[in-house]
């Protein structure tokens, strides 16, 4: 499985091996480029299931990376939501749903963060310890956002403001890539005070780095709304048992709940739902409000000219063109 790091529960790993004698072998990437890459590169057939977001799974998907998945075998995916398989589509199985959002220090924050502007426009305390997801299509949908633009806008104009508000920011940062794998390799020697985060992060941020002062917002010009499902590589082999067994076993309502709870996902799973305690429901980093959730955008699909300019513009940030 080639999975982000802490993206699935120990004890579901457990149970799944204990219940059915198969083992779960992870493979941890850092961004979605060093995922493609190796879609790209033909070793995608190493591996049973990849978690993809569903944006680029209908992407990938299109130039055949992945088969369909057989839900008629997956008895369990009748729990899932009709949004989450609708994002998913033919090739993949929800896994998770959430927001981006920004997670920062309270103690180099003590105002607080309410807006995309403030990742954009770097106080003094946040420069050189703030880190930009390295992802072409949400980098420019967050700059997009916090311009008062589409996320998804293909207006040259709209890009060449995007672009210049990601120059500015650029000089003021640590770096490129995702903060949660950052502080997970520096653990307490991590000294970043903001990132791009994934909705459920935060705890990952404490138990990383031991700093307890870790927050997460969704700034009030809203946000981008994302949906994870776990793929399968297209191999000349057939379909392992195995991985058929693991996608039903993590569909099951009280093992999606599990996981959920466990890694703090927001579950697309309604069985999970309706088991669950009153405390994960409420919990507004994962499900967020009503009114913040009006003001956001569900991933949009692009073009392949639009990611190839998306693309570019991220090359150029990171080469420093």
């Amino acid at each position: 499985m080639f999975n982000w790091e802490e993206y699935l529960a120990p004890a579901v790993i457990s149970a799944f091996e204990q219940e059915t004698g198969h083992n779960v072998e992870q493979f941890y990437l850092d961004n979605e480029q060093q995922r493609d890459a190796m879609l790209l590169s033909g070793h995608g057939d190493n591996f049973d299931l990849v978690v993809i977001d569903s944006q680029a799974l209908k992407t990938d998907g299109e130039k055949t990376y992945f088969v369909d998945i057989p839900m008629h075998k997956i008895a369990n995916s009748a729990q899932l939501t009709q949004a989450s398989q609708l994002a998913c589509g033919r090739k993949g199985l929800p896994y998770a749903w959430g927001t981006l959002g920004i997670a920062y220090r309270a103690s180099a924050n003590p105002q607080g963060i309410d807006s995309w502007q403030a990742l954009f426009d770097i106080a003094p305390g946040n420069q050189q310890k703030t880190i930009m997801l390295e992802d072409a299509i949400d980098s420019t949908g967050l700059s997009l956002i916090a311009l008062g633009l589409p996320p998804y806008s293909e207006d040259k104009d709209d890009l060449k403001q995007a672009y210049a508000l990601l120059k500015k920011q650029r000089v003021h940062l640590h770096s490129y890539g995702y903060g949660l794998s950052h502080a997970i390799d520096l653990q307490a020697a991590s000294d970043i005070t903001m990132a791009v985060a994934y909705s459920g992060d935060t705890k990952h941020f404490i138990k990383a780095t031991g700093q307890q002062d870790w927050r997460y917002t969704i700034p009030r010009e809203g946000t981008i709304i994302w949906t994870d499902c776990l793929a399968m590589p297209h191999r000349d082999s057939p379909i392992k048992t195995a991985t058929i067994e693991f996608l039903n076993f993590i569909s099951r309502p009280d093992i999606a709940l599990l996981n959920a709870e466990t890694i703090g996902l927001a579950t697309p799973n309604l069985g999970a739902l309706e088991i669950a305690r009153d405390d994960y429901k409420n919990d507004r980093e994962l499900f967020s409000s009503p009114a913040i959730l009006a003001k956001s955008h569900y991933v949009k699909t692009l073009s392949n000219e639009q990611l190839k300019i998306r693309s570019r513009i991220l090359q150029k940030l990171i080469h420093n063109d």
